[in-house]
C-alpha cells in the first residue's frame, strides 16, 4: 500500500514533467526532491496521523516502505575483483557483458561504488540504474552465476536485510528470497509475502 501510494506521486510528477518538455536532468532532480520531501512528511502522505508515536509498527512499516522505494533501481552485486584505480561503471558495463550476456552501456548506470567491507573481504559494488527495466533485467539474469563467487542482490533496507536472513534461517535459503524489495517465503505449496517476523509463523 505504501510503495503503491509513493509510486503514484512519482508517476505523476514524471508524466507531468514530460508533458512540459522537462526531461533527463531535471526530471531527475525533481523526483530527488520529492523523495526527500515525501521522507520528510512520510506520515501524512500515507495517511498515518501525525500524533502517532514514532516507534508504532504502522509508521516503522511506512518509513521502511518508503526507504525500499528509493531504493528500486538498485543492486548489489558480490564477488567481483577490486583493481587499482578502478571505473566501477567500466566494471559493471563489463560484468554484464562478459557474464550475463547483457548490454548495459555506462550511460544506463545512474551511479555506482564499493562499499565498506571487513578487512579481507571482497568490496560489494552498488550501483543504482537510471531505469528500472534495466535493473529488473541485470537482477534476471543471477542465476547465470550459479557456481560462482559472484552473487546479485537487490539493495535492501536495514530493516529488510534482517527479515530476509531470519527467514532463510527458518525456510532455508531456497525458500526465502526477494523479489521488487518485498521478503517471500516458500512454506510447502503456499508463496507468503513477509512484513514482519511475526509473517514468518506460517501453520
Amino acid at each position: 500500500m505504501y510503495q503503491d501510494k509513493q509510486h503514484v506521486v512519482l508517476t505523476i510528477l514524471h508524466n507531468i514533467l514530460q508533458e512540459k518538455g522537462i526531461y533527463n536532468g531535471e526530471v531527475k532532480n525533481a523526483q530527488n526532491a520529492l523523495e526527500q520531501y515525501t521522507r520528510r512528511n512520510s506520515l501524512r502522505i500515507f495517511g498515518i496521523p501525525e500524533n502517532k508515536n514514532e516507534n508504532t509498527k504502522e509508521v516503522k512499516n511506512a518509513q521502511n516502505a518508503l526507504e525500499q522505494y528509493t531504493r528500486r533501481n538498485s543492486l548489489r552485486i558480490f564477488g567481483i575483483p577490486e583493481n587499482k584505480n578502478e571505473n566501477t561503471s567500466d566494471v559493471i558495463s563489463m560484468f554484464c557483458k562478459e557474464k550475463l550476456n547483457l548490454d548495459v552501456p555506462t550511460t544506463a548506470i545512474d551511479y555506482c561504488h564499493r562499499l565498506f567491507a571487513k578487512e579481507g573481504q571482497q568490496k560489494p559494488i552498488i550501483v543504482k540504474f537510471i531505469s528500472r527495466y534495466t535493473k529488473k533485467l541485470v537482477y534476471s539474469k543471477k542465476k547465470m552465476l550459479k557456481g560462482s563467487k559472484v552473487v546479485i542482490k537487490e539493495d535492501l533496507t536495514r530493516a529488510n536485510q534482517n527479515l530476509l536472513r531470519e527467514a532463510s534461517k527458518r525456510f532455508g535459503d531456497r525458500k526465502a528470497w526477494s523479489f521488487e524489495g518485498k521478503i517471500y517465503v516458500k512454506s510447502g505449496d503456499r508463496i507468503k509475502t513477509v512484513k514482519s517476523i511475526s509473517d514468518l509463523e506460517i501453520d
